[in-house]
């Protein structure tokens, strides 16, 4: 499965935390009862491998706007003013 896959809507998408329960309880991205994610909580679930998980991070690292190249995935993710939109983006620029 790919993160543009899991995360199909806003519903699936969370901040502050890898993922959350249907009560948005935090829980850890591989628990059964998880249903939204940030990209760090989707990436461990849709790329279960270690090196393929690495290989879209690196792909998500590089389509990040120039000014969170040297913060990252996380920081992008969580930051207040993030929209879901920007999430879509980034992850079609991807291709994760």
């Amino acid at each position: 499965m790919k993160i543009s896959t899991l995360l199909k809507s806003p519903g699936n998408w969370t901040q502050g935390f890898f993922a959350r329960d249907k009560f948005n309880n935090p829980v850890n991205s591989n628990n059964p009862g998880a249903v939204k994610f940030c990209l760090v909580g989707a990436m461990r679930i849709c790329y279960p491998d270690l090196e393929k998980r690495q290989d879209a991070l690196d792909k998500l690292t590089r389509a990040l706007p120039r000014r969170y190249k040297r913060s990252g995935v996380v920081l992008f993710n969580d930051a207040r003013t993030r929209k879901f939109s920007d999430i879509q983006r980034l992850v079609r620029r991807a291709k994760v």
